[in-house]
């Protein structure tokens, strides 16, 4: 009789962001029950781990904008001088501001916040370099913005 051949599973890879360490098989199995629960593709990157824990990506928080709101417009800008006295923004830190908007020229549905300076450490698989904390800041807070518009 032969021995019946089992289909192999491959499970995506996955990093620790705190780490920059590909996640063990049972964290990736967390990682991917957290994905198919909050409806992002871990094969796609939506899905990291930080510190253990499961953590969405930008590219997920994208996709899950694209999902809730299809039309959905995110405007970014760096803080103004005026906006930046009222906050007490020092002096070295990027500040910028991300706005969701049902579509283009529609309702504003979120605004988000995000900060960075150069020396700030960053994650060792972080896509933004300490080169550019400009970069960094507008991420935080297009991820600030997206977060409250879809509220999981």
């Amino acid at each position: 009789m032969a021995e019946e051949q089992k289909e192999k599973v491959y499970l995506p890879i996955i990093y620790d962001a705190s780490t920059g360490k590909p996640a063990l098989p049972e964290e990736i199995r967390l990682a991917i029950l957290f994905a198919d629960e909050i409806g992002v593709k871990p094969e796609r990157g939506h899905v990291c781990l930080y510190f253990g824990k499961p953590w969405i990506t930008i590219e997920g928080w994208y996709f899950l904008l694209r999902k809730y709101w299809p039309k959905a417009c995110l405007k970014t800008r760096p803080l103004d001088i005026n906006e930046r006295g009222r906050a007490n923004i020092p002096e070295g830190v990027d500040a910028w501001v991300a706005e969701v908007y049902t579509e283009e020229g529609g309702k504003l549905l979120s605004m988000g916040y995000g900060y960075a300076r150069q020396e700030e450490p960053l994650a060792p698989k972080s896509t933004v370099e300490t080169r550019w904390p400009w970069r960094l800041a507008e991420k935080r807070a297009e991820e600030d913005a997206i977060r409250k518009a879809v509220g999981l």
